[in-house]
C-alpha cells in the first residue's frame, strides 16, 4: 500500500478501512467514547437538553460494560438496565439531531469532522443495541448478537462506499464470512450458552450490502488452505486448491465446478474459530483467491 500510494496523488491513493464494530472477542466496548464524542460534536454548535454529567452518571464505570464474563453470562450485562435504556434514547435523539441539522453542520464542520460525527453516532447506537442483546437470557442470544454485529458492519460499509465512491480504490478489511453473499453459519460450541451444538445462521454484512447494491457488489473469497498445523484433507475444496502448482491463484468458481468430477467434501477444521470455504455455497462467490502460505505455516 505504501509503495502504491507514494506514486499517486491523494485523490488516487488506496484507502484502508477496518469496518467491524468494537465487539466480540473478550467482550464489547463501552459506549462512552463514541457517545461522548458525538455529544461534544453537537454541543459545540447546538443547545442540547442533556449535560455531560448526565451522560457520565448514566454510563457509570466502564468496567461494567467491558466485563469479559458477560460474553458467556448474560446476567452480568448492564445492557438492559434503566440507565442503558435511557442512553439508547439519548443516542437515538443525538443521531436524529445530527441529521436534522445537516445543512448547518456541513457549512461549519469539515467533511472529515462530519464523517467522524456520523461514525460516532452509528457506533454509539450499535454498541448500546449490542449490549442490550448481550443481556438477553434466551436461547436465541448468540444468534441475535451475530445478526446485530453484521448489521452494524453493513451500515459501516455503506458509509464507506458513500464516502469513497468518487475517489480512488478502497480496501475494506474483514473476514470472508462477513463479506460473503450467502448466510453465515456457525456451530455453537460449549460454553456459549444453550443449546450447545446448535447451528446458528444469519445474514452477513456482505449479503446485506449486496442486496442494496445489486450487481455492483462482487465478493472474492480468500483462503490460505493450511492454517498452522491444520492441513486440509485432499478431498476438501481447500485441499484441492492446495494441490495447485502455483502458490497464488484467482479461480472462477463456476469453471472450477465444471472441471471437477465430484463435489468437494466440507472441511472440519481442528479449531472451531477457523471458518473454511464452504463448497456448498461456492457458486455464490464471484472469485476465489488462493494464497499458499510459506513452509513455516501461517498463524
Amino acid at each position: 500500500m505504501r509503495a502504491y500510494n507514494e506514486q499517486r496523488t491523494p485523490h488516487e491513493q488506496l484507502r484502508f478501512y477496518g469496518f467491524d464494530g468494537p465487539l466480540e472477542m473478550t467482550g464489547a466496548a463501552s459506549p462512552r467514547p463514541a457517545l461522548t464524542a458525538l455529544y461534544d460534536c453537537l454541543a459545540a454548535h447546538l443547545d442540547l437538553p442533556w449535560s455531560r454529567e448526565t451522560l457520565d452518571e448514566l454510563l457509570g464505570p466502564d468496567e461494567r460494560w467491558t466485563d469479559p464474563a458477560v460474553t458467556t453470562d448474560p446476567t452480568r450485562s448492564v445492557g438492559r438496565t434503566p440507565e442503558a435504556k435511557e442512553l439508547r434514547l439519548i443516542a437515538d435523539d443525538l443521531r436524529a439531531l445530527l441529521t436534522a441539522h445537516l445543512p448547518d453542520l456541513t457549512a461549519i464542520v469539515s467533511p472529515d469532522g462530519w464523517w467522524r460525527a456520523d461514525l460516532y453516532a452509528r457506533t454509539a447506537a450499535g454498541l448500546l443495541r449490542y449490549h442490550a442483546g448481550m443481556a438477553d437470557t434466551s436461547g436465541t442470544r448468540v444468534g441475535t448478537l451475530m445478526c446485530l454485529r453484521d448489521a452494524m458492519m453493513a451500515d459501516n460499509l455503506d458509509a464507506i462506499v458513500g464516502r469513497e465512491a468518487l475517489r480512488g480504490p478502497t480496501l475494506a478489511f474483514a473476514h470472508t464470512r462477513h463479506l460473503q453473499k450467502d448466510r453465515s453459519r456457525w456451530l455453537l460450541p460449549e460454553g456459549w450458552g444453550p443449546p450447545a451444538g446448535r447451528m446458528l445462521e444469519w445474514w452477513s454484512a456482505g449479503a446485506i450490502v449486496g442486496t442494496r447494491l445489486g450487481e455492483q457488489y462482487a465478493f472474492a473469497a480468500i483462503t490460505f488452505g493450511t492454517r498452522g498445523s491444520d492441513v486440509p484433507q485432499p478431498d476438501t475444496l481447500e485441499g484441492l486448491l492446495s494441490s495447485l502448482p502455483d502458490a497464488r491463484a484467482v479461480i472462477n468458481p463456476v469453471r472450477l465446478a465444471a472441471v471437477l468430477d465430484r463435489k468437494p467434501a466440507p472441511r472440519v477444521p481442528a479449531d472451531h474459530t477457523y471458518f473454511p470455504l464452504d463448497p456448498a455455497t461456492a457458486d455464490q462467490t464471484d472469485a476465489i483467491v488462493f494464497v499458499r502460505p510459506p513452509a513455516r505455516g501461517l498463524h
